[in-house]
């Protein structure tokens, strides 16, 4: 059996690689010292037993907004993109990541908007 981590770490160190994103990318949580303009958040819900384990992960973007509740739009969808290329292109035996969701929220407590890409990752034992 796997834990959530394995699928944090595998999405984590896709991002991260030698075509990684040139972020600061944070699992679970965003350390509250740290103010960059940009970042990830990766986290996961609770993962499934079984011989074929599923696991959802979150990959949060980012973006310190233009103005106050004015989202940078472009960013977004640029960084978006990007994550959405760089999780498409991988491959590795036992390790399936299939494209949920996305959607763009507000986080008004320090103004910024993120993207939240939501991927259904399997993990066969």
């Amino acid at each position: 059996m796997k834990t959530q981590d394995t699928a944090v770490n595998y999405v984590h160190d896709i991002l991260m690689g030698t075509e990684g994103l040139g972020l600061p990318v944070y699992k679970y949580t965003k350390p509250t010292t740290i103010t960059p303009d940009e970042f990830l958040v990766i986290n996961a819900l609770p993962i499934s037993a079984g011989v074929l384990q599923m696991v959802v992960v979150n990959v949060n973007y980012y973006v310190r907004d233009k103005q106050p509740s004015l989202p940078d739009i472009e960013k977004l969808e640029c960084k978006t993109a990007d994550i959405m290329t760089l999780l498409q292109e991988v491959s590795v035996i036992g390790i399936m990541i299939d494209f949920e969701s996305q959607e763009y929220h507000r986080e008004t407590s320090i103004d910024y908007h993120y993207s939240n890409v939501r991927l259904k990752v399997k993990l066969i034992n």
